[in-house]
């Protein structure tokens, strides 16, 4: 190529010399290697810029380059115009686990050992872009239970009466890592060289039958809450605030001190789940807590890490203190697992036994947007309670046959749902005027 200098010491490497620059004296220089590209039965000479002699780049670091690259084309992570060559689906979780899990995932090791158990073997060797929807769909339909019952029963029987399956939510959680995994690759397509979409977006992911049940009795409650004020005071008071107020987690890491009324006991969450800010009533020694933190700038998370900065997630400490207290004892199923969403779980379930609330004044306290989330506790509504609830919902569907507690739970969230627009006048006292409250 003219204008461009051989360096006889090194094979395939050449400089280009300035008419512009100088450096250390003399015309600065661009360092540049050849190497050569097979297309079919020909061959084509091709040139790759390194840098100039300035920046700090020599001849030989250009001939090491030169050596790195030839090697990394013949063992096929480039392509031949120089770019990553897409990587398989084991190459991809491998550079996902360095660079992204282990730093910032504390499931990490659950991560490895989704990976091992049930993609390794299926993907780990395949492309990228080999791998579609049928193959991810081709995942639920082996680890899933089977639609008919007889058939069920014949595999459970040549299984000597176990079941082979997977709960939906494991089977969710693994095609949500590998959908993970594929994100990440989109984004580092230099890592990658993958240009693909997430097959798993075309997926429709298996729901979890069961909901949580768990939730702590008051002695357990208060075991746990002194093991964690001796472990970790800041793990205490985020838990405290859950139990007490039914916050979720995340609300409790985003709650500012202007959100905070420590004077009349009530902490507003704006822009909540629900889609608007609502109000929650602060208990007294949740209220104490708060003040023994001392209230800093209005505009200032209330958790803080070491760091100065909000807090969020859960310490490990919370589950080294559950583990340590036994309430995991047997738990195999997650949902039987106390968790920091067990917190809120139990607050909402002891409002039900109560007695003193029913599952509409319930729906709109625990601020869920969707009835049929609320119904999962109309169980656990003392039976005088529900008869109320009962006799209410007969004279709104007169068609119906409501005489009991079992009755309501017959009806469809639709249903619910229905009769819940249909009567916002009439539940005024549930849902308060101002729109901040509902």
């Amino acid at each position: 190529m003219a204008n461009k200098v051989k360096v006889n010491k090194y094979t395939g490497v050449y400089y280009h010399p300035s008419t512009t620059r100088k450096h250390k004296g003399r015309a600065d220089r661009c360092f540049y290697f050849t190497y050569t590209e097979f297309i079919g039965d020909d061959k084509k000479l091709r040139w790759k810029k390194v840098g100039w002699a300035s920046e700090g780049y020599t001849a030989q670091f250009a001939s090491e380059e030169r050596g790195r690259y030839i090697q990394r084309m013949r063992h096929g992570e480039l392509s031949p115009d120089g770019r990553r060559s897409e990587v398989t689906f084991g190459e991809a979780f491998e550079v996902f686990y360095r660079d992204h899990a282990i730093t910032n995932k504390k499931t990490h090791a659950d991560d490895l050992s989704c990976y091992r158990t049930h993609l390794e073997a299926r993907f780990g060797h395949r492309k990228l872009s080999s791998i579609t929807k049928y193959d991810l769909e081709q995942i639920k339909t082996e680890l899933l239970p089977p639609m008919d019952s007889k058939e069920r029963e014949r595999i459970v029987k040549a299984n000597d009466g176990k079941e082979p399956w997977l709960k939906e939510a494991s089977v969710r959680r693994i095609l949500m890592l590998v959908s993970v995994v594929f994100n990440k690759m989109i984004k580092w397509p230099e890592k990658s060289g993958y240009k693909g979409t997430n097959p798993v977006t075309r997926v429709d992911m298996p729901k979890p039958s069961r909901k949580r049940e768990r939730f702590l009795t008051h002695v357990e409650a208060e075991t746990l809450l002194l093991a964690l004020k001796e472990a970790s005071l800041q793990t205490y008071r985020i838990a405290l605030l859950s139990l007490e107020t039914g916050m979720r987690m995340g609300e409790v890491f985003n709650m500012r001190w202007r959100d905070v009324d420590l004077d009349n006991s009530v902490i507003n969450i704006p822009d909540a789940k629900g889609g608007t800010d609502q109000k929650v009533f602060l208990p007294e020694r949740a209220r104490k807590e708060l003040r023994r933190i001392g209230v800093g700038k209005p505009q200032s998370f209330v958790f803080l890490n070491e760091k100065g900065e909000k807090v969020k997630e859960v310490s490990n400490t919370f589950q080294r203190t559950v583990d340590s207290q036994g309430l995991n004892e047997g738990a195999a199923d997650t949902v039987e697992r106390v968790t920091p969403h067990t917190l809120r779980h139990t607050y909402a379930s002891w409002l039900a036994q109560s007695g003193k609330v029913d599952i509409y004044a319930l729906q709109s306290i625990m601020r869920h947007k969707s009835f049929t989330t609320t119904q999962r506790y109309i169980h656990l509504i003392p039976t005088h309670s529900g008869h109320v609830a009962a006799t209410v919902i007969s004279e709104l569907f007169p068609d119906k046959q409501i005489e009991s507690l079992e009755d309501v739970m017959k009806l469809t969230p639709a249903e619910m749902n229905q009769m819940l627009d249909e009567q916002e006048e009439y539940y005024g006292r549930i849902y308060a005027d101002d729109p901040e409250d509902s």
